[in-house]
């Protein structure tokens, strides 16, 4: 029991290590500056915007739910057994107000490799929208990377929905 228990914890830890707040730097790379230059800088968003925090806490649950189950819940409700016993998962925007948008198969846009996969409906009175983003896989990988960014409302309009994964 204390084996597992313990193999739990170290599966969590490699899981939330992997959600971001920033991209990669291949994907720093790759991307035009837009979507990286209206956001100050991610890890203190994530500490200062409530909106990030939550989708930061989302992206943690996203990562350990596709860590057990190879693939993405098909709701976000379905995470809800993988929150903290202490700290249940929301999933309204506590600035807007609004419940999260979930697209599992992505919205993606031209020349943007990442895919949005969770939304506040309605952009932030700055003009941006958080948004989680999933990178594509590398061939032969079971893993899967997120980030939380805060995306300006003219490119976040570049997506759109994508077309579903072959499985």
């Amino acid at each position: 029991m204390r084996q597992a228990l313990v193999a739990v914890v170290m599966v969590a830890s490699l899981v939330l290590a992997a959600c971001q707040t920033g991209s990669p730097p291949s994907a720093r790379r790759q991307q035009t500056s837009p979507v990286q230059s209206g956001t100050a800088d991610s890890d203190q968003a994530v500490i200062s915007d409530p909106c990030a925090a939550q989708l930061h806490d989302i992206c943690g649950a996203i990562l350990l739910y596709y860590s057990l189950n190879k693939r993405l819940p098909p709701k976000l409700e379905d995470l809800r057994a993988m929150a903290d016993v202490d700290a249940p998962l929301s999933f309204t925007c506590p600035v807007s107000h609004q419940p999260y948008v979930y697209v599992p198969a992505g919205l993606s846009a031209p020349d943007r490799a990442m895919r949005i996969i969770v939304y506040d409906p309605v952009p932030s009175p700055d003009g941006r929208r958080w948004c989680i983003l999933l990178a594509p896989s590398q061939a032969g990988s079971s893993t899967v990377t997120l980030d939380v960014l805060a995306i300006p409302e003219r490119i976040f309009q570049a997506y759109q929905p994508a077309a579903p994964a072959a499985q």
